[in-house]
């Protein structure tokens, strides 16, 4: 017997980042025939269309430009419509038997839920497990529907697993029942890694559709970074006057100094994190794990909604160096950053109990066995707490 799944995901890379580690479990089993269904763009630039799944497109290929909130209430209904129309024909034509979509993926879960379909949510934005976040998610979810109260979870929602150890997601009790999986960050397998560069090596990537630092800023993170001690420098850039001008301090700055520094418009975290020590971020759930999984220490200027969750979560068990974002980009505190994420041993410490409490949570190979043989049962393997081991 086959189990056909319909796998969703909002139009941004960390969204389908989320999702891709059990999309590529299920797609490599016999028994399942996986539909990869969202931004095609995305599916592309992540690697999740170089796995064997079928793709198809479902609501809004990118969010909306930089300058305006991916968060506001008009945008959340406008694409909640388009890919829950999207997602409802996909459903009458593939008849799917599971969904698996990440939280943000609301017209998704919300077509599942008309259409009776088993419906697994995986946790995306790091803060929508908690009661705050959860609550928010049903708002937002009762206005694409448009109706004045929420609507109660359906008898087939499979409730809601996350990737990584269960203190990253939650300071305290959840709403609803939360069950956590091993994050593996080596997915994708189509993508290698890179050649190992110079070590110390830092990264710097503030994500894909967000406004990035002001121009300044780029400049005092490098020459900070350099002044800590760092060998390599990646900066990701997506402005391009910013990085060209940035490429050119570097040149002047590095010549004939043995320094490696690269100024690119595209770094992908993944292919370059498992060679670096420091990922300068702005708290993205995904490339937070995935520099804490690798051993790099992060250091996160949190900017908007969940990655302040993320940043506080951090700091409460003192795995990264947060930042301010409006005045923590100066040479002197991007330095006293850097120096003490490549030194402080507490924080050496605190990366490898994460790497340690991620180990012993089940792996993702067990989510995706229990929904390719048993879709229409709400998993619940037993989530270690930290400390815990099997």
């Amino acid at each position: 017997m086959t189990t056909r799944v319909l796998a969703a995901y909002a139009p941004g890379p960390g969204h389908c980042n989320t999702v891709l580690p059990l999309v590529a479990q299920l797609a490599a089993r016999p028994d399942t025939d996986v539909h990869l269904c969202g931004s095609r763009t995305v599916a592309t630039t992540t690697g999740a269309a170089a796995l064997p799944v079928t793709c198809h497109h479902a609501g809004d290929d990118t969010y909306p430009a930089a300058g305006h909130d991916p968060t506001g209430e008009d945008i959340t209904i406008a694409m909640g419509r388009r890919a829950h129309a999207d997602t409802s024909a996909l459903i009458t034509r593939l008849r799917p038997d599971l969904i698996v979509a990440d939280t943000s993926a609301r017209g998704a879960i919300l077509a599942g839920h008309d259409h009776r379909i088993p419906v697994l949510r995986v946790v995306a934005c790091a803060d929508a497990a908690t009661p705050t976040g959860s609550a928010a998610e049903a708002h937002r979810r009762t206005l694409i529907r448009g109706h004045p109260t929420p609507d109660p979870t359906p008898d087939g929602d499979l409730g809601l697993v996350a990737f990584g150890p269960r203190w990253f997601f939650l300071p305290g009790t959840p709403t609803e029942p939360l069950t956590c999986y091993r994050f593996q960050p080596d997915s994708p397998p189509a993508i290698d890694p890179p050649a190992p560069a110079a070590r110390p090596r830092a990264l710097v990537s503030f994500g894909t559709f967000l406004p990035e630092p002001p121009a300044p800023a780029w400049r005092a993170i490098l020459d900070g970074l350099l002044a800590a001690g760092a060998a390599s420098v990646a900066l990701k850039i997506r402005h391009a006057p910013t990085r060209t001008a940035l490429t050119t301090h570097a040149e002047n700055l590095t010549a004939g100094t043995g320094f490696d520094v690269t100024v690119t418009g595209d770094l992908d975290v993944r292919r370059h994190v498992a060679h670096a020590d420091i990922l300068v971020c702005h708290g993205s759930a995904t490339s937070t794990l995935e520099a804490l999984a690798h051993g790099a220490v992060p250091i996160i200027a949190p900017r908007h909604n969940d990655t302040f969750h993320v940043a506080a979560q951090c700091a409460r068990h003192h795995a990264a160096v947060i930042l301010d974002w409006d005045t923590g980009f100066t040479p002197a505190t991007i330095t006293g950053a850097a120096t003490t994420a490549l030194r402080s041993p507490a924080l050496a410490a605190a990366v490898r109990r994460f790497q340690a409490d991620n180990t012993a949570l089940p792996p993702i190979s067990a989510l995706a066995h229990h929904l390719a043989t048993s879709p229409a049962t709400p998993p619940r393997h037993a989530t270690p707490q930290p400390g815990q081991r099997p």
